[in-house]
């Protein structure tokens, strides 16, 4: 769904995703991303198993069959 590349930037894969079913929870789990690791904010113990919750779904979506 996206081409990695190690000079891309979060912004570069969030556009090559714009077009994705899945665009939206792609958004909000870089920005949460961004949030923790840029911008120095660690989740508590409920923070983060939130957050790890919304990944593993997300992944779950991806693995799943789309429909056509």
């Amino acid at each position: 769904m996206i081409h990695w590349r190690k000079e891309h930037t979060n912004r570069v894969y969030l556009r090559q995703m714009g077009d994705s079913p899945n665009f939206a929870d792609f958004r909000q789990l870089t920005y949460t991303y961004e949030w923790v690791w840029y911008g120095g904010n660690p989740p508590d113990a409920a923070g983060y198993a939130s957050i790890k919750e919304r990944f593993a779904h997300f992944f779950t979506q991806l693995n799943s069959p789309q429909p056509k």
